[in-house]
């Protein structure tokens, strides 16, 4: 006999438990479906031996349904979680161009998107939440919102309320701007502008311009220092 460390022996000893395995479970088969059920239910079954028939101990009824109970909460989600669907996104914010625009593009679903036209994208997108970014990240704000309204008093906060009579629209490929007789004049007419062409979100460009930015340092919102730095990553020259 060889030393129990051997591959060989080890090998060996594999193959033979397989083989019973394989002979065991064949002989399961082979006695037909009603022995076979009676060996499923049993607590404890002795098969057929010489004139004696097989013997078994029946599963308690609370065990079966204890079984029965394990089997099936492994194939459902728990109470407490929520099957996803296309229309409920609950409060989720999205913080980058591919997440707001492509949601689930081709790099995670190839194979669905392929097959799908563009008007059925469109139409995917059309069922997401609108979402608009605030446009001050250039001083380190990132958030998101779901209400049109609570971004724009959000940005009006970032200007304490000092609002340019020079506007600009704030999301990317946009080029509109307005110049009013005041600042709430001014205002105004970029809120029409983003209800109008921008309902259904938006994503900031990704600085200030140049009349930002001079509107920023007028209004004492930002030092020298910070103008200068501003400004020599401004969007516009």
């Amino acid at each position: 006999m060889g030393s129990e460390l051997d591959p060989s022996y080890v090998l060996g000893r594999r193959v033979r438990r397989s083989s019973q395995v394989d002979r065991r479970v064949s002989e399961w088969f082979e006695t037909g479906a009603g022995e076979l059920e009676q060996r499923l239910n049993s607590q404890d079954y002795q098969p057929p031996s010489g004139n004696a028939g097989p013997r078994s101990i029946p599963m308690a009824p609370s065990t079966l349904s204890s079984v029965a109970q394990s089997a099936q909460s492994r194939g459902s989600y728990p109470g407490s979680t929520q099957v996803p669907s296309l229309t409920n996104y609950g409060s989720t914010v999205y913080s980058d161009v591919s997440s707001i625009r492509r949601g689930f593009e081709a790099d995670q679903y190839p194979n669905i998107l392929a097959s799908t036209s563009s008007d059925e994208v469109e139409a995917f997108h059309d069922q997401r939440p609108a979402t608009w970014q605030c446009p001050f990240g250039f001083i380190g704000c990132g958030q998101m919102f779901e209400d049109l309204r609570q971004w724009d008093i959000h940005c009006q906060a970032h200007l304490q309320n000092q609002l340019p009579r020079h506007v600009e629209c704030p999301f990317l490929q946009c080029d509109w701007e307005h110049t009013g007789s005041s600042g709430q004049d001014a205002w105004r007419y970029r809120w029409l502008h983003v209800v109008t062409y921008h309902s259904r979100g938006g994503v900031a460009k990704p600085g200030a311009s140049r009349a930002m930015v001079q509107h920023l340092y007028t209004s004492r919102l930002i030092d020298n220092a910070e103008e200068q730095e501003l400004r020599s990553v401004s969007q516009t020259p």
